[in-house]
């Protein structure tokens, strides 16, 4: 368990920016079912529950050098170059005050990508795992090695992108993701003690990112970014061979 309170005051509308707070679970097991086979599984989870980010807009009062374009300048600048410095802290904004309820679920509820009680607060959610199983097997000769995993990583963040102490206005940003693969190899390999040796394997892997964004502006919402989903399968075949010519010289 990991926990620390926000560090930053919430300009005008009271209490703290950047808390955060992680519970997080992991285990590792070995067996050896025989003098052959020997199996190894790793598995770890983790929630992160985290509070209204600390950030801060940059506006036209920061600009200090003119970058050329049709950007619109303000005192002849239109850009802020360099290192941005000290955070404006005047500006460290995060309007809790407006959003209810209603307005979390009207934010929230309207993506496909997660449930529509996902997330409830201004901040950061996310519940993911991550698993592992590898195995030795010796078969007479030869050796059998395999590896398999899996993972998921579903996350959602919701922050006010309007960053300034003023209760009239309010742009809530929600962004959704939700991220799984899966994967496994094999490979037989041949006796390390013969003139010619052989190694061939197959791997698979597959992989979905869901993922769009909505916004949540003085109690209407929009959509940023559709719900979109990104998939991808991949089968792959591999090899090698050896042979030892001499005693020194190998071919492979």
């Amino acid at each position: 368990h990991y926990e620390t309170d926000g560090a930053w005051d919430n300009q005008f509308f009271g209490g703290k920016l950047g808390s955060r707070e992680t519970n997080a679970f992991s285990v590792s097991l070995r067996a050896q079912p025989s003098e052959q086979l020997s199996i190894r599984a790793f598995f770890a989870a983790w929630e992160d529950s985290d509070g209204p980010s600390a950030q801060a807009a940059l506006t036209e009062a920061d600009y200090n050098c003119n970058a050329g374009g049709n950007g619109r300048a303000v005192r002849g600048l239109n850009y802020v170059c360099g290192e941005i410095g000290n955070t404006p802290e005047a500006r460290l904004a995060q309007n809790t005050a407006q959003v209810g309820t209603a307005g979390f679920a009207a934010l929230v509820g309207g993506t496909p990508v997660h449930d529509a009680n996902f997330i409830d607060h201004m901040g950061l959610e996310r519940d993911a795992y991550q698993s592992t199983l590898m195995l030795d097997w010796e078969l007479g000769s030869h050796s059998l090695a395999g590896l398999f995993g899996k993972s998921s990583n579903q996350w959602g963040a919701v922050t006010e992108t309007y960053n300034r102490p003023d209760p009239g206005y309010f742009r809530l940003v929600y962004l959704p993701y939700d991220f799984t693969n899966s994967s496994a190899e094999l490979r037989l390999t041949s006796p390390a003690d013969q003139r010619f040796e052989y190694m061939i394997g197959t791997n698979y892997y597959e992989e979905s990112i869901f993922f769009g964004s909505r916004a949540y502006t003085n109690g209407v919402v929009s959509t940023l970014g559709a719900p979109t989903v990104y998939d991808a399968n991949t089968l792959g075949l591999f090899g090698s061979v050896s042979l030892d010519v001499s005693d020194a010289l190998t071919v492979s």
